[in-house]
């Protein structure tokens, strides 16, 4: 377990935990997460942020939480390699995830308030996700709220529900191949004025 109080935590090089060790980053009070290198552990990384989390960085390990502020790699994509997958953005800004794994990968949820949500899927693995869904803060407006899920070579399913807020449109594709189920619901809380694409 890492901390700053009120600061910047930086992981420049290297976090690693063995076996089924775990890793948890968190600021308080203030202070953003920027990821340079790796994070990497043998059953759950958690990260916690006051501000953001972002960076170049790669994040490894069986199940992920990601919990922040204002934004998860709204900066820079973050990289990730997980099974489970949890992104949370409580107050404000993007969220911008890119996931490698060459199985199925559940992302249970992926939230934001005021902010757009990208999540795509590389490595071959079929996604699953259950709960998407963008927050408005009350101002309606073209490009806010989106959100685009998105598989390359894999099948994308979505198992619960895709909400996106007001104006904000749903875009679920897979690229090279892969089929797109929808066994739960898509839809925008102004009907009829966002768009729904399924390529």
């Amino acid at each position: 377990t890492l901390s700053a109080d009120g600061a910047l935590l930086t992981v420049s090089t290297s976090v690693t935990a063995a076996g089924l060790g775990d890793v948890n980053l968190n600021t308080t009070t203030s202070g953003d997460i920027e990821l340079t290198g790796t994070v990497d552990a043998g059953a759950v990384v958690t990260l916690t942020s006051v501000g953001d989390i972002d960076g170049l960085g790669l994040v490894t390990a069986p199940t992920i939480d990601l919990n922040a502020s204002t934004g998860i790699g709204a900066t820079t994509a973050l990289a990730l390699a997980g099974t489970l997958i949890t992104a949370d953005n409580s107050t404000s800004g993007n969220i911008d995830i890119g996931n490698t794994n060459a199985s199925t990968t559940t992302v249970a949820s992926l939230t934001t308030v005021a902010g757009t949500i990208r999540f795509e899927q590389f490595g071959g693995g079929a996604v699953i996700f259950t709960t998407a869904s963008t927050t408005s803060d009350g101002s309606a407006a073209d490009g806010e709220d989106d959100i685009t899920l998105t598989a390359d070579g894999a099948l994308l399913t979505v198992s619960t529900s895709v909400t996106a807020a007001c104006l904000g449109d749903v875009n679920l594709s897979t690229t090279t191949s892969g089929d797109v189920v929808i066994d739960g619901s898509l839809r925008s809380r102004l009907e009829g004025l966002a768009n729904v694409l399924i390529s």
